[in-house]
C-alpha cells in the first residue's frame, strides 16, 4: 500500500535513544545533579570529601556582575551543609582554553559570593590550611589542596603581574596556609627556585610545625633564594590549650624545643618567633616567664614578634580574642629588660588576616 505523503519516518541512532544516554548528556547531567543525593554521591567520589548535605543545588545558574562584563552560565552551582560552594561543569570535548576559563569562573564566583563589605579572607569556597588554627578564618573550612609548583607559579606570576609588583623596590612572599612548606616541601620548594629571577624579590617561610630536619633542609635552600624570615609561631606551653588553639597537635608533635636546639646552634639570622597574643591564653606575667625562659638561650639568634590578633569570624566563634595594648607593650618592655630583640607588631586596620598579617604593617622597635 502506497503511504500518504505528509508521513515522515526517522530512524533515531542507537547511541541517543534514551536508554542508552550518559551522565556526559547535558539533559541527564542536570537531572541526575538536580537529586541531591546523587549529587552528593558524585561530589564525593570526585573530591574524597564528607559532605553531610547539599542545601540547595542550582541548575543553570548565571552570573552576571556588571552590565558591561562577560556573564558566565554555570552547568551546577550549589553549596554544602558547611557553606562550601561548588561549580559542577561536563566537559566532553578537549578545550585547550579549560584552565584560563576555570580561573574566570572561579573569580566570578568569588565576587557573587561577596556580600557588600564582606571579608575576602572568608569566602565559603576557599581551600583552607590543614593547621585549622581557631583564630584564622580558614579554620572551618575542611579541604587543603596541594598545589603543584606550576600551580603556585602560575598565581604568583599572576599576582606580580596584576598588582605591577615589578614596579617597587622591593617585594616579599610569604608562604603560609596552602604554602606552608612543612605540607608541601617539595612543590614550595622548586616553585621558590623558580622565582630567583624576581630580583625585588624575598621570602618569609611561616609555619607552626616546624622541626630541625625541615630547618636544615631550608638553611640549605637560603643559599639560592633570599630568605627574610623562617617565623616560628608560639601560642602557649600549655599542650592542651595549645592543641585546642591549633588542632594539628593532636597529630603532629610540637617540637619547639627541637627547634630552640637548632636556631642555637645555627649561624642564620633570620629566625623570628611570632608570639600572637591572646586575651586570657597568654598573656600574663607568667606567661611571659615562662616564654622568656625558654629563649634565653636565644637573645642574639632571633627576633621575637609580639603580634595582635587580628578578629575574624572564627576567632570570634572560638571566643579567642585580641590582647590590650597596653599588655602587648608590658611584654615587650619584659623581653627587652630581659635582653632580648622584641617588637610590638599589629595592622593599622584589622586586614581579616592571621598569620601573616603583612598588608598593613605598623612595627615599632
Amino acid at each position: 500500500m502506497k503511504q500518504p505523503e505528509n508521513i515522515m519516518i526517522q530512524t533515531i541512532p542507537e547511541h541517543e535513544l534514551w536508554e542508552n544516554l550518559k551522565i556526559s548528556n547535558d539533559f541527564i547531567f542536570a537531572k541526575v545533579m538536580r537529586n541531591p543525593e546523587l549529587c552528593k554521591g558524585i561530589l564525593e567520589r570526585l573530591l574524597d570529601v564528607r559532605i553531610e548535605r547539599i542545601t540547595y543545588p542550582e541548575e543553570q545558574k548565571t552570573i552576571a556582575i556588571r552590565k558591561d562584563s562577560k556573564s558566565i552560565r554555570l552547568d551546577v552551582y550549589l553549596k554544602d551543609g558547611k557553606g562550601t560552594v561548588y561549580n559542577v561543569e561536563i566537559q566532553t570535548t578537549d578545550s585547550r582554553n579549560l584552565p584560563k576559563r576555570t580561573r574566570y569562573y572561579q573569580g566570578m564566583i568569588d565576587l557573587n559570593e561577596l556580600e557588600k563589605g564582606a571579608d575576602y579572607m572568608e569566602l565559603p569556597q576557599s581551600y583552607g590550611c590543614p593547621s585549622k588554627c581557631g583564630f584564622c578564618a580558614t579554620s572551618g573550612i575542611e579541604q587543603f589542596y596541594i598545589f603543584r609548583a606550576d600551580q603556585l607559579m602560575e598565581l604568583f606570576d599572576y599576582l606580580y603581574t596584576e598588582n605591577s609588583l615589578i614596579d617597587h623596590k622591593y617585594v616579599l612572599l610569604t608562604m603560609t596556609g596552602m604554602g606552608d612548606i612543612y605540607y608541601n616541601y617539595d612543590h614550595v620548594e622548586r616553585f621558590l627556585l623558580g622565582l630567583k629571577g624576581y630580583t625585588n624579590l624575598s621570602v618569609t617561610l611561616s609555619s607552626v610545625l616546624w622541626n630541625a630536619e625541615l630547618l636544615r633542609k631550608v638553611e640549605l635552600l637560603s643559599s639560592q633564594i633570599r630568605i627574610r624570615n623562617v617565623q616560628i609561631t608560639y601560642v602557649t606551653d600549655n599542650d592542651e590549650i595549645r592543641s585546642k588553639i591549633i588542632p594539628i597537635y593532636r597529630q603532629k608533635e610540637y617540637k619547639l624545643d627541637e627547634v630552640i636546639v637548632f636556631m642555637k646552634e645555627s649561624h642564620k639570622d633570620y629566625y623570628r618567633l611570632n608570639y600572637i597574643l591572646m586575651k586570657g591564653i597568654n598573656d600574663n606575667q607568667k606567661d611571659f616567664e615562662i616564654f622568656a625562659n625558654k629563649m634565653r638561650d636565644l637573645k642574639d639568634k632571633v627576633i621575637i614578634r609580639i603580634s595582635k590578633l587580628n578578629e575574624t569570624k572564627a576567632s570570634k566563634r572560638n571566643r579567642l580574642y585580641p590582647a590590650e595594648m597596653e599588655v602587648m607593650e608590658k611584654f615587650h618592655r619584659f623581653l627587652q629588660d630581659a635582653g632580648m630583640n622584641s617588637y610590638v607588631f599589629y595592622a593599622k586596620k584589622n586586614d581579616h588576616m592571621n598569620c601573616g598579617q603583612l598588608i598593613t604593617e605598623n612595627k615599632e622597635e
